[in-house]
C-alpha cells in the first residue's frame, strides 16, 4: 500500500522514513517563515520607527532608523515630512541631521528623491556605545524647525535566528539521509 508517496508502507512503497522527516521538515520551516512577520530588513537589522506623527513647528514627522537597533557604524536616517496637519507632503524642505552622544559628532544633509519627493533619507556615523541625541533641522516654505530624538548604540547581538534555524534543518535532513540509509541497508542485508 502507497500511503501519500511519503510515507512508507508495509508492502515497501514510498520514498523511506528519512526522506520523509526531510520533506517534514522542510515543510515545516516553510511554514514557520510564512508565519514571521515581515518587514523591511537588512544584514543589520530592520527598521525602527523612533518618532511617530509628532509634531514640530509647522511639520508633521515620522523618523525610522536602519538598523532598527543602532550599532557602531553607520546609521541610515529616513524621515518622512508632511504640514502639520498630515494631509499635504512638504517636497521642498532643507534637512539637516545631527548626532552627538560619547562619541565624535555626525551629520549629514537628508535629501529626497523624485520618487518618493515627501522622504528624506541620510546616514549617520556612530563610533561609539551609549546615548546619542539626534536632531533634525528642518526648513522649507513652511518655515523652520527642531526636532530632537534619543537613541542608543548597543553592541551587536551576537546570533542571527535564522541561521539556527537553517542549521538545525540542515541538522535533521542529515540525519534523517543517514537513519534512512541504514534502514536500507538493514534491508538489503535480510535479502529483501
Amino acid at each position: 500500500m502507497f500511503c501519500f508517496g511519503i510515507i512508507p508502507s508495509p508492502s515497501g512503497g514510498g520514498l523511506g522514513w528519512g526522506w520523509s522527516l526531510a520533506v517534514l521538515t522542510l515543510l515545516a520551516v516553510l511554514a514557520l517563515s510564512a508565519a514571521l512577520p515581515s518587514g523591511t530588513a537588512s544584514a543589520n537589522g530592520a527598521v525602527r520607527l523612533v518618532v511617530i506623527d509628532e509634531v514640530a513647528g509647522p511639520y508633521l514627522l515620522r523618523v525610522g532608523v536602519l538598523p532598527g537597533d543602532p550599532t557602531l557604524g553607520p546609521l541610515h536616517v529616513s524621515i518622512l515630512i508632511q504640514d502639520a496637519t498630515g494631509e499635504t507632503a512638504v517636497d521642498d524642505a532643507t534637512v539637516s541631521v545631527a548626532a552627538t552622544g560619547p562619541g565624535a559628532a555626525s551629520q549629514t544633509e537628508a535629501v529626497n528623491s523624485p520618487q518618493d519627493p515627501q522622504l528624506y533619507e541620510g546616514n549617520l556615523y556612530l563610533d561609539a556605545l551609549g546615548d546619542w541625541s539626534v536632531t533634525l533641522d528642518i526648513q522649507s516654505s513652511l518655515g523652520e524647525a527642531r526636532h530632537i530624538f534619543p537613541i542608543r548604540a548597543r553592541e551587536e547581538r551576537g546570533f542571527n535566528l535564522m541561521f539556527i534555524i537553517v542549521a538545525v534543518v540542515a541538522a535533521l535532513i542529515v540525519v534523517s539521509l543517514v537513519a534512512s540509509q541504514v534502514q536500507r541497508r538493514r534491508r538489503l542485508s535480510r535479502g529483501g
